[in-house]
């Protein structure tokens, strides 16, 4: 399994990110946000993850108002790394709560 550090490492050194968030820097601190989000008490994955996201489509994806940001490739890398930065909950993928 690959450290957080190492999935950021990859997300923001892949050609593309670099040249998404050149174009649109806004996605920056909704990413940072991603990364340094921490499994506290409250956290909520998915609902943490559908704020992100939709804070993204605003730069990013066919409602954005770049057009060169306007298509989904763009925002499914923007989407997918959101996604792999932000930590598990306390719940796993079946839904059965996960003791530390």
């Amino acid at each position: 399994m690959s450290s957080k550090k190492d999935i950021s490492e990859k997300i923001f050194s892949n050609p593309k990110m670099k040249e998404i968030l050149a174009i649109e820097p806004r996605l920056i601190p909704i990413l940072e946000e991603a990364k340094k989000q921490r499994n506290i008490a409250g956290y909520d994955r998915i609902r943490t993850y559908i704020r992100l996201r939709n804070a993204a489509c605003n730069y990013v994806g066919y409602e954005c108002e770049n057009p060169k940001l306007k298509n989904s490739k763009s925002y499914d890398l923007i989407r997918s790394a959101i996604d792999d930065l932000l930590p598990p909950d306390n719940i796993d993928k079946s839904g059965q709560i996960i003791r530390a």
